[in-house]
């Protein structure tokens, strides 16, 4: 398992606990440099992101590996000045991020794939995968019923991206992990921190029903001496499907701070904690999209 790079902070204010802002360019410089030291290679954006894609684009990206997502296509059925929209938005990344080619493209938004012509919006994907400019293809997925739909649909795919966290285990406990393996399948997990709730004091929390929720799991650490941010990335790290762990930081400081708490939980058995116990099921509570 590794890190991706998450850049939502580099274009925009970006997560409910986030007090920094918009990350700095000549931090982003800090934060690359790093990652290419520690031989992480991959970095998630994409133009909805705000600046992000641009100002990557300033950096020095040679030896990293772009992920970049779809413009969300706005009507009811799928046009053919979306899909022309589409691979304009491809050509335009491509050219804020000073690349030839992509790592991947993926369906940003998963309402797309429900309606009507949506094949269409695969079919160019795959069309741009023969034209070189992407090397894989995939989808950002929020439930287990949109991973059904695509494997229903048989929509071919290289990468899912999906959430998981200490408290939204829905994917995950569906057992189709294992499902997406089979098919070989990469898995990205984002949200592990659940936009920073699960490193946060309780105390901060203004949702006094994530708070009741988090605390028997916070105490659960401090009894086996593990941080709120070893805890989330222990969690993950554990689970032997997951190939990629898509997180987002405000300033080198906290990747620095990932890296080595990444590098400590890889050394603890599998059995230390049994987080099954706060999976949380109301999705008000867990999908960022209803706060």
């Amino acid at each position: 398992m590794d890190i991706v790079l998450g850049t939502a902070q580099f274009g925009m204010k970006y997560g409910v606990t986030n007090k920094v802002g918009q990350t700095p360019k000549d931090e982003i410089i800090k934060i690359l440099s790093y990652i290419k030291s520690k031989e992480f290679n991959q970095i998630d954006t994409a133009p909805a992101y705000g600046d992000a894609e641009s100002i990557l684009g300033e950096c020095d990206l040679n030896g990293l590996e772009i992920i970049s997502k779809t413009l969300q296509c706005p009507n009811e059925i799928i046009t053919e000045k979306d899909i022309e929209n589409i691979q304009e938005s491809v050509d335009i990344s491509l050219e804020n991020l000073g690349k030839e080619k992509l790592h991947g493209i993926l369906i940003h938004n998963i309402a797309d794939c429900y309606k009507e012509g949506a094949n269409k919006i695969f079919e160019v994907l795959y069309k741009l995968k023969e034209e070189n400019k992407v090397e894989k293809i995939g989808v950002s997925v929020y439930e287990l019923q949109d991973i059904e739909m695509l494997l229903e649909n048989n929509y071919y795919v290289d990468i899912i991206q999906l959430p998981l966290n200490i408290l939204d285990q829905r994917i995950y406990k569906s057992g189709i992990l294992k499902r997406l393996k089979e098919k070989n399948i990469e898995i990205y997990v984002r949200s592990i921190f659940l936009q920073g709730i699960l490193l946060a004091d309780e105390h901060s929390i203004e949702n006094p029903e994530i708070t009741k929720r988090v605390q028997p799991y916070f105490r659960e650490l401090e009894k086996n001496n593990l941080t709120k941010l070893e805890g989330a990335i222990y969690f993950v790290s554990k689970i032997p499907e997951i190939d990629h762990i898509v997180l987002g930081v405000n300033n080198l400081e906290q990747l620095i701070e990932v890296y080595q708490a990444l590098n400590r939980v890889e050394k603890l058995p599998c059995n230390l904690m049994n987080f099954s116990e706060f999976a949380v099921n109301e999705e008000q509570l867990i999908d960022p999209r209803r706060w």
